[in-house]
């Protein structure tokens, strides 16, 4: 990243705290925002970020040398959470290596290094699918940037997002629709989830308004049929089948004419 090679890069922490280490932060990548700039003769203006949160570089690249600041969440500012960094970057362009501090020193806090790594779109559309399957929306651009870069599968970031707090409020309304509408919300309904996780009821204050939706009564009264007919409720063991009868268009009338003409019925103890 010499200057007068304003290239689209992004470049991994390959190890050590990394900047900004108060939020224990591993792993980086840097992405340069396109974010180059006129500045003095023979230099560039660099601005990026890096991290899942968010993080920031301003920076000056001239020859080999890239230098400037960096700061993180909550308040992007010094002492805690902002300083100043240094680094050389190899003949080729592919890795770097340097120090950071915080405050105006720009070392005495730690090493950073790192190596370049490419733009694959295949590792942004895992990023993006592992976000929608766990949290149920799309990553933000840092996060996308970050995860891209790292050497982490899509089964270790799935993993990595379902430790988050933000998963763990998604639950308590995953689990209503799961108990009265028989289906996951991730599986194509993330605008509800995400609208009933931010009421703040919880679970058990947002089933009483999922069961009294029409599709929360047509559930409760196939179920009933269930138990009424066949003796046993089809939530869970059987809900692939639940969920069969209330999307068929049959009224709840066709759908008890068709249990009964069924060899489940037919064969169940008299």
């Amino acid at each position: 990243m010499r200057s007068g090679e304003a290239t689209n890069s992004v470049i991994a922490n390959n190890g050590g705290n990394g900047i900004g280490r108060t939020a224990g932060i591993t792993n980086s990548v840097i992405r340069d925002n396109r974010g180059y700039g006129a500045g003095l003769p023979g230099q560039r203006v660099v601005r990026g970020s890096y991290g899942p949160d968010g993080r920031r570089i301003e920076a000056s690249a001239v020859e080999d040398v890239l230098s400037g600041r960096w700061s993180a969440p909550p308040s992007y500012a010094e002492p805690g959470h902002a300083g100043r960094f240094r680094f050389t970057i190899s003949g080729d362009c592919r890795s770097f290596s340097g120090t950071w501090g915080f405050g105006p020193a720009e070392s005495g806090d730690g090493a950073w290094t790192g190596s370049r790594v490419s733009d694959d779109p295949t590792r942004a559309a895992m990023v993006i699918a592992a976000y929608r399957g766990t949290l149920c929306r799309d990553p933000e651009r840092g996060a996308l940037a970050y995860w891209a870069g790292a050497s982490v599968s899509q089964a270790g970031l799935e993993a990595e997002l379902r430790a988050s707090a933000e998963y763990a409020a998604l639950q308590p309304a995953r689990n209503a629709y799961l108990g009265i509408l028989a289906r996951d919300p991730v599986l194509g309904d993330c605008q509800g989830l995400r609208y009933w996780a931010g009421t703040g009821l919880g679970q058990t204050g947002i089933e009483p308004h999922l069961g009294a939706s029409d599709e929360g009564r047509r559930i409760r009264g196939i179920r009933d049929l269930y138990i009424e007919l066949l003796g046993r409720d089809p939530l869970g063991l059987d809900t692939a089948a639940l969920r069969h009868w209330a999307i068929s268009g049959l009224t709840l009338d066709g759908i008890r004419q068709a249990i009964l003409a069924s060899d489940e019925y037919r064969r169940r103890p008299r």
